[in-house]
This record gives structure tokens, sequence and C-alpha cells, in this order.
């Protein structure tokens, strides 16, 4: 059944207490904690953050486990946006519908969170790759009259400010919301004093530093939750009821960290060629990040791909073999966590891939179960499945972070340093500048 804590009225309270913690002192506090108690990162080389940064992996493990202290910032952010001008942006927009937009992990952020924004706001909302936009114009967006909303870590790169400029051209009534971790990149500074455009800027530490999006990436996709329960018809009841569910998994994180980076690092990097992530709902959305995090961090030593639990048999099976690890995340209700244990058991008794793991957001914490393949690989439905979970949004946000120790486990395996893992420079943290054509 769904999550139905008890709303507390100091729920806010709490959360500015976190957020206080979110400096870069506070961070670095926070960092120092969890190495002090998690076996696995202790035995990494360096032994301050600059040596972390000089061994390559310091921003990548600071942006990690920063998540909660950003994660409490990020909510008062979008609460206090969504109340303040939110609603009243779409009210003076007149939408009809909402198209989110990013490109990269800046798009599965939005596709994260575009099946929790509709339900909350009553209106159609579509993730929408920002490649799209560019290609095919406003042919692109859902039918109706559009409030869009971009997501960019830097938004400097080529289509984050390119996709404004085609969309205002062709729908010069529409209205815009940025959602960015960078107050001066070209996404918000170039439209800046254009009535149609707004700007929900975030905490500056998640302008993540490593080439791969962690903090980044959630924050902005637990903003885009929060804007779409602060805007529920403006109910204060509401926005409690999400400073609770952030609440609740900061503190689930915090504490889980540490152990869950030691499960993460137990897995046999090894025999792992290939990965499937399997997610429903906005955990799909997570799914497909915590692929490309995967992929990224390993510079394609390990290739991963994501698909649903109902998705994989139509095909995509085939796909996975002894060297295949397998990782789903398992969804918070009733008839789709069903689904999935089913698949996850389907796997196990075809004894599929080399290990299975298992990530639950539930009641009792953020629990990671892994086994290698065979009839009673990963134990899926242990808590049952009527247990209390959190919100789906919560637990697929927390999918995302076990996603991302798996990619900076597996890069250190590799020899990797995952904060730059493509030493060809194949790829870069913004996207090289590329031809637009109008």
């Amino acid at each position: 059944m769904t999550w139905k804590q008890p709303r507390d009225p100091g729920s806010t309270d709490a959360l500015r207490a976190l957020a206080a913690l979110s400096d870069s002192a506070g961070i670095g506090r926070e960092t120092e904690r969890v190495l002090d108690t998690c076996a696995s990162l202790r035995r990494l080389p360096g032994g301050d953050e600059g040596q972390r940064v000089a061994a390559g992996y310091g921003h990548t493990l600071r942006e990690i486990v920063q998540q909660p202290l950003v994660w409490a910032d990020t909510a008062l952010r979008a609460t206090e946006f969504a109340g303040s001008r939110l609603v009243r942006l779409l009210r003076e927009s007149r939408a009809e519908c909402v198209a989110l937009t990013g490109s990269g992990s800046s798009q599965f952020a939005a596709e994260l969170a575009a099946p929790e924004m509709q339900a909350r706001l009553g209106l159609p909302v579509r993730a929408i790759g920002s490649g799209d936009i560019l290609a095919y114009g406003a042919a692109a967006l859902p039918p109706g009259r559009p409030l869009v909303i971009s997501y960019a870590r830097s938004g400097n790169s080529p289509e984050s400010a390119a996709v404004l400029r085609v969309l205002m051209a062709e729908q010069p009534e529409a209205h815009y919301l940025n959602v960015t971790c960078n107050a001066q990149g070209r996404l918000v500074t170039e439209h800046a004093g254009d009535s149609r455009v707004g700007s929900l800027l975030l905490h500056a530490a998640t302008h993540d530093e490593s080439l791969v999006m962690t903090s980044s990436f959630t924050s902005m996709a637990l903003a885009t939750v929060g804007l779409g329960w602060a805007a529920d018809r403006g109910s204060g009841e509401e926005r409690m009821a999400y400073a609770d569910a952030c609440g609740r998994a900061c503190q689930q994180l915090r504490a889980a960290l540490p152990q869950l980076a030691d499960a993460v690092a137990a897995l046999p990097f090894g025999a792992v060629e290939r990965a499937v992530f399997l997610g429903a709902g906005c955990q799909a959305g997570a799914a497909r990040e915590a692929a490309l995090k995967l992929t990224e961090m390993t510079a394609g030593r390990v290739v991963a791909f994501n698909d649903t639990f109902l998705g994989l048999r139509h095909g995509p099976m085939a796909a996975l073999d002894a060297q295949t690890l397998i990782v789903g995340f398992l969804p918070t209700e009733p008839r789709p966590r069903r689904y999935a244990i089913d698949l996850l058991r389907e796997l196990a008794r075809k004894q599929l891939g080399c290990v299975t793991v298992v990530v639950d957001a539930g009641e009792e914490g953020l629990i990671v179960r892994g086994a290698a393949a065979g009839p009673d690989a990963a134990g899926p439905d242990a808590a049952g499945p009527d247990a209390e979970r959190v919100p789906e949004p919560f637990a697929a946000l927390l999918a995302v972070v076990a996603g991302q120790l798996l990619g900076f486990f597996a890069s250190l395996h590799h020899g990797l340093k995952p904060d730059a893992p493509a030493a060809s420079g194949v790829i870069t943290r913004v996207v090289e500048p590329f031809p637009l054509y109008h």
C-alpha cells in the first residue's frame, strides 16, 4: 500500500535544518562521515578532498554523498517557487499541457518526474528530448497550449538555449520555466527579463563538477516532483506531504549510504560485460538514468540498457547472458510490484544473468539485495507486496543513487577515474558545439 506517514507540522523545519548543512563545510563533513563508516570507501586512495580529486574520483564521490543535504534545500526551493510563481505561471499561460524537455540525463530526470507531475496537476505531461524539439520544433510538443519546462545542469550545451529560441519563435504565446543548477548558464541569462520565462535555480553544489550528473539529476527530478505536489491546486496539505516525503527520503539515504556503498562494492564486476536496469512508472526514468551512469562511468566497458519489467519479455530478454548484471528497481504500488516480482522469478528460474540486484525502498529503509543467478536469486518479495513503502517518485530517486554507486565502483574496478572516465575525451562534461539549423 502507499506510504501514509502522519503529516508532521514540523517537517519543513526539519528540512531547513538539514538544508543548513549543505554549505561547503557541511558537505565536507558529510563526505568524511560516510568515508569513516564505509569500509569500501576507506580502502580508496587519497586522504583528503584534494587527494581524492587528484585520484580522479573525489568530485563524483562528494556529489553522490551530498544528495541528502541538497535534496532538503531543493525541496524548500521547489515549494517556495511553486507557491509564489508556478501557480501564477500556470494560470497566466492557460496551459493545457506541460512539456518537460532536456538532453541526456536532463531528459531522464524529466521522464522520472513526468508521471507524478501529471497525476498532481491533472494535465497531460510529456517528457521530450531537446533534440526532438530542435529537429521538429513545436510539432514535437503534445497538442494544446503548453507550459514548457527545460532542464539543464549547466545550461550551456548547444540544445539548452536553442530549444527556447525555436519554441519562442513558433509558440510566441507559450510560457517557459527553466530548472537548472547554474545561474550563469545561457539557458537562464539569454532570456533574463522576458516575462514569458521563469527560472528555478537549484543549490550551487548541484552544478556537479564530475563529468557525470549525479546530484544535479536527482535534484532536478525532485524539484519537478515538488512543483507538481506544491502546485496541486495550491493545497497546503500537499506541500506538507511533500515535505514529509522529502524528509523521509533524505533520512533513509543518509542512513543507508555506507551500507549501500559496501553492498554495491562487493558485486562481481569482473564477471559483468553488460547490464539491464528494469523499472516501471517513475522508476522507468530512474532505470534509464542508471543504465547511462554505468555505461558512462565505465567508458563503455560495460554496456547497459533499460527496459520495463513487462517489456523485457518482448525480445530484449534475448540479450541476457552469463555476463549480464540484472538490476530491478521494485515498484512501490502493489499491482506493478507483483508483475515485477513475477518477472524476476522468471529470470531466476531461467538462470539468466550472472547476478541479480534488487533495489527496494520501503518503510524499513533502502534495501539492496543481490544473488547469483538461480532459483533463489534476489528474493524480491521478502517484505511482501503489501508492505508500506515511500511514494513512487521518492523510491525512484533512492534507486538512482544505487545506480550511481554501481557506476562508481564499476569504474574503479576497470581502473578508470569516475570524475572523467573517458580518457580519450570522446564525451565531455558539456556537449561540444554543433551546427544548429532553423
